[in-house]
């Protein structure tokens, strides 16, 4: 069965925000997080940086290596990278691979996560052996296990500020402005008159604020569950991991996109339920008709998460077709 492990590992101080709190981390037993480091050292938001790492690989165990990273919230390849091997002490392999990375948040965001595959080395690697994830695939008889590594994190430096176009600028005087004939009580009943105006403006414009355009924003900025899990779930689709070899884990985050949105329906419908006692949640709301296809589904991931059952893409795309398609048409019960 394949294992998803989320292990943080950061050796080195990332930035001053993680260094100030002293965040720790575990390696896993296949592999040891050695250095991570980005060029340019401060990246700016949108902007693409490179982020390196070097992980140490144990000797006696074989490593597949992504070419591209697992988005997180604010941060994701910006294209595939590259990698190679050192040698390094005790049998010991080192992987030293480079990734573009954006970030699209001026805040302190984190890197994606690397996600590795391990399994036992073969007769023929002497000591650690390394090899591409694409041939992850072809690796028969070899019982791989998935590894899910964070790697820190950065505070994106926010975007210059646009020029306000008023450099140079100087004020003049009335007579410069009017000419030298201006009248004072002119410029005192205009302004008086302009003021007045502005007032039954205001007043007016209050009125049909809260009277029309303040209930509007309000009904439009209200959370909508549904369409948030649509676009989460275009999201992943997007993402082309059932097309990557990560057949598990577009299962995993399709059925955590349905689960979200059921808790949004139902508050008590909590994480640790099971899928088996999800769908009796469900079939206690929805009709049988209504659940078919998407028990079917859901029984695919199950046997996806848990079972080591590997579909092609075409048929994980349409279980997730299915799953899309029920939460964009689910009833209110």
């Amino acid at each position: 069965m394949m294992v998803l492990l989320f292990s943080a590992l950061v050796l080195l101080p990332l930035d001053v925000e993680t260094q100030a709190q002293g965040q720790g981390v575990e390696s896993v037993p296949e592999a040891r997080l050695v250095e991570v480091s980005r060029h340019p050292e401060a990246p700016a938001f949108g902007e693409v940086f490179e982020l390196s790492l070097t992980l140490r690989l144990a000797p006696g165990f074989v490593a597949f290596v992504p070419d591209t990273l697992v988005p997180t919230a604010a941060a994701a390849s910006a294209a595939p990278g590259e990698w190679r091997t050192e040698p390094a002490p005790g049998d010991s392999t080192d992987i030293v691979a480079r990734y573009p990375v954006v970030g699209y948040r001026e805040a302190l965001i984190e890197y994606p996560w690397i996600e590795l595959g391990f399994g036992p080395a073969g007769p023929g690697d002497d000591g650690a052996a390394v090899r591409s994830a694409s041939e992850a695939g072809a690796a028969t008889g070899v019982e791989l296990d998935t590894r899910l590594l964070r790697l820190g994190g950065v505070t994106l430096e926010p975007l210059a500020p646009a020029s306000d176009g008023l450099t140079g600028l100087s004020l003049r005087p009335p007579a410069g402005v009017l000419g030298a004939d201006w009248s004072p009580w002119f410029i005192v009943a205009a302004s008086l008159g302009g003021l007045l105006v502005l007032l039954g403006g205001g007043l007016a414009g209050s009125r049909w604020w809260r009277s029309t355009l303040a209930p509007a924003l309000a009904q439009r900025q209200k959370k909508d569950p549904r369409r948030l899990a649509l676009q989460e779930l275009d999201r992943i689709r997007d993402s082309g991991l059932h097309r990557n070899g990560r057949i598990e884990l577009f299962y995993r985050s399709t059925t955590d996109t349905l689960r979200s949105f059921l808790r949004e329906l139902e508050p008590d419908w909590g994480p640790d339920l099971t899928s088996t006692e999800l769908m009796t949640r469900l079939d206690e709301r929805w009709t049988a008709a209504e659940l078919e296809r998407l028990a079917s589904a859901v029984a695919t991931a199950e046997r996806v998460k848990f079972g080591r059952h590997l579909p092609s893409p075409e048929v994980a795309e349409g279980d997730w077709a299915v799953v899309r398609e029920w939460i964009r048409e689910a009833p209110e019960a």
